[in-house]
C-alpha cells in the first residue's frame, strides 16, 4: 500500500462519513462490551460501513483483564441483523486474536 494512513476514533454521535471518497477500513475491537451501547450507535455505524462497501477487520481481545471473552459471548451480543443477510458480519473473515502475552506478539 502506498499513500497516507489516518487513524481516527469514531464519533458515534455523527455517523456521516466525513472521509467520503477516500479508502477506509474499520478495525472492530471485539470484547465483552461490543454492541452493548444503549443507543445502538456501533450497530448503526457497522451497518453503514457494510452498506458502503468498507472492509471491516475483526480483532478479538483474548486478555480477560482487558475485556476478553469467549467468541460465543460476542456472537450472542451481536444484533441478529448483523449476523444475517445482507450483512453477515462474521461469515467472510475470521477474527484476528489479540493477545497480551509476549510470546503471541513475536513475528
Amino acid at each position: 500500500y502506498k499513500g497516507t494512513v489516518t487513524i481516527s476514533n469514531i464519533n458515534l454521535h455523527d455517523l456521516s462519513m466525513q472521509s467520503a471518497g477516500k479508502d477506509r477500513v474499520m478495525v472492530l475491537y471485539l470484547n465483552e462490551n461490543v454492541f452493548c451501547d444503549q443507543d445502538n450507535q456501533l450497530h448503526d455505524f457497522v451497518k453503514l460501513l457494510i452498506n458502503e462497501g468498507a472492509p471491516i477487520v475483526l480483532v478479538h481481545e483474548k486478555d480477560t483483564s482487558k475485556g476478553g471473552c469467549p467468541f460465543e459471548t460476542i456472537i450472542n451480543q451481536t444484533p441478529d441483523d448483523l449476523k444475517e443477510e445482507p450483512y453477515n458480519l462474521y461469515s467472510h473473515d475470521i477474527a484476528v486474536s489479540l493477545y497480551s502475552v509476549e510470546q503471541y506478539q513475536q513475528v
